[in-house]
């Protein structure tokens, strides 16, 4: 992999919020993914080639452009996408209101190098050194796919979390997620190898659909089931970027509200699949066809989720 055959993805629905981000970041702009949640683009005052709303994603995907949700977070699959068929070796996806803590070649750096760990899997040592009957076949063994950073300023707590205790502090820790575990994954700072980019399906969220800022916990949750049965691993940790909004705790309030009490019940249905195939894309097809999640939303997201596998199948012609 290297290190500077690289994608980073941002989506926006706020113009100045957006330039303000891409001036303080400074992107060589071949490498930034711009995907603005509006109808037509905005001018940026420069040109960008990877620059894309609404209007491109209908014209690229045309009658499944529907799985591409709007008005939410969730339309930064489309970025995903956009970097698969760039053929690049990696991907950064960032929000509009995180920025740099130092400056960008070291957060670049510092997720590629995770990205370049060889981790444990299976066994967790019980100090900083191997004592005795941890093996030694496993040592090293497990590539990292996917870099999970963190935030300084304003954590990734939902809003119940945020009213009860405002200010709650946050002490993030250099971790690998053991296999067979889950974990909350944000999607506001996080890089993956583009071998899992079919993974990467941030699903259906926001306008039209019962549920809102789920869409990278859920996305991190059906991935993570893959990435373990693969014999791969997820990193979690520095870099941490500049969280510098919060946003309306109330309006997040109702917002989450019901992805609250059906998060609860996902995790454990995906748990439950058993994965027969060995490949990304059929273990991802099987994990979908079979995880018992029985509603009207979950058949669409899953008729959704299996659109988007389709798109990293060269043998399907799924485009409109």
């Amino acid at each position: 992999m290297k290190r500077d055959e690289y994608r980073v993805i941002v989506a926006s629905i706020r113009p100045a919020d957006l330039l303000k981000w891409i001036s303080a970041w400074g992107w060589d702009r071949d490498k930034l993914i711009i995907v603005e949640d509006l109808p037509r683009k905005s001018d940026l005052g420069a040109y960008f080639p990877n620059h894309f709303s609404h209007s491109e994603i209908d014209a690229e995907l045309g009658d499944n452009s529907w799985i591409i949700p709007r008005k939410t977070s969730a339309i930064k699959s489309f970025g995903v996408y956009v970097a698969y068929r760039q053929n690049v070796d990696w991907v950064i996806v960032l929000d509009d209101d995180c920025y740099p803590t130092a400056d960008k070649e070291s957060f670049v750096s510092h997720h590629f190098q995770n990205l370049n760990r060889q981790v444990d899997l299976n066994w967790v040592a019980t100090g900083d050194q191997y004592t005795r009957g941890y093996p030694y076949f496993i040592r090293g063994k497990s590539e990292v796919i996917l870099s999970h950073g963190l935030w300084d300023l304003y954590p990734d707590y939902d809003a119940v979390m945020s009213l009860a205790r405002p200010g709650l502090p946050f002490n993030g820790q250099d971790q690998v997620i053991p296999r067979w575990n889950f974990f909350p994954m944000c999607g506001m700072n996080v890089a993956f190898n583009i071998k899992i980019a079919p993974l990467m399906y941030f699903g259906l969220q926001g306008l039209g659909y019962p549920f809102d800022r789920f869409d990278d916990i859920w996305c991190g949750v059906f991935a993570k089931k893959i990435i373990d049965h693969l014999g791969l691993a997820v990193f979690s940790g520095q870099p941490a970027i500049q969280h510098t909004k919060l946003s309306n705790l109330l309006v997040n309030l109702r917002k989450e509200a019901p992805g609250i009490e059906e998060n609860e019940s996902v995790w454990q249905a995906v748990q439950a699949v058993v994965l027969t195939k060995k490949d990304i894309i059929p273990m991802a097809r099987e994990l979908f066809e079979n995880v018992m999640l029985e509603s009207d939303f979950w058949a669409k997201y899953r008729k959704a989720a299996l659109t988007w596998l389709n798109l990293f199948d060269p043998t399907n012609n799924v485009n409109g």
